[in-house]
Order: C-alpha cells, then structure tokens, then sequence
C-alpha cells in the first residue's frame, strides 16, 4: 500500500492529500520489515513440512487504524497539518482491514513489531 508514502510526501511538501469519505474507514498497516521477517519464518518452517505439502500465512500487522488517526499520525511525525480534502468513499472500499494472523503467530511465532506511529517515524527519516 503507498498511503504512507504519499501520505507523508504530501504533508511533508504542503501538498493537499484527499482523505476518502469520513476518516473512520481502518486499515491494517504493516512496516515492510515485519512482512520480510514473516516470510523468512515461513521459508524456515516449510523444511519442517511433509514434502509435497504446503500451506498458507496471513502476515500484517492485525491491529488496524482509523484514517482520522493514521492523519494525525503523520501530522504528529512530519510536524505539519495536513492539507485534508475530504472526497466520497470509492466505489466497493471497504470499511475495515484486518489481518488475522493467528495462524503465523501459533506455527510461526510471528508478530509485528512496528506499531504505525514508529513505521511513519522510519518511513519520514
């Protein structure tokens, strides 16, 4: 997902970001470091498998933000006030991402460690 990205570069330069509909859609944000580990859990574990066999993670974060929040939080990073355009909800998105990783976290030990207030911290610097 490039929200953050662009989200951070349009706050950082004064640029307006349009925030679809009300700010309270929720998204599982994830910090591509938390994924990268994920799957090098997932290759390690695949030598434990009966081979020929396979199975599938759900890897992200599983804490998911409000819109309205994930702003503030990059205001709050880049030290600056988002320029908001509050545009309609697009067509088919929906409310709520949420990534349940239960099953990487038993046979894994997987778990995000980068909350979405230090991911944007890394992302700015």
């Amino acid at each position: 997902d490039m929200a953050p990205y662009k989200f951070v570069s349009k706050v950082a330069r004064g640029e307006v970001i349009n925030q679809h509909g009300d700010g309270t859609t929720r998204r599982d944000y994830t910090y591509i470091d938390d994924i990268v580990s994920g799957v090098v859990a997932a290759i390690n574990h695949v030598s434990t498998l009966t081979p020929g066999t396979h199975t599938v993670y759900n890897l992200g974060n599983g804490t998911p933000i409000l819109l309205s929040d994930f702003i503030a939080t990059v205001e709050s990073v880049v030290g600056k006030k988002a320029i908001i355009n509050v545009v309609p909800e697009k067509m088919g998105d929906v409310k709520l991402t949420n990534a349940d990783i239960s099953k990487a976290r038993n046979e894994l030990g997987y778990s995000a460690k980068t909350n979405v207030e230090n991911g944007i911290r890394k992302l700015w610097e």
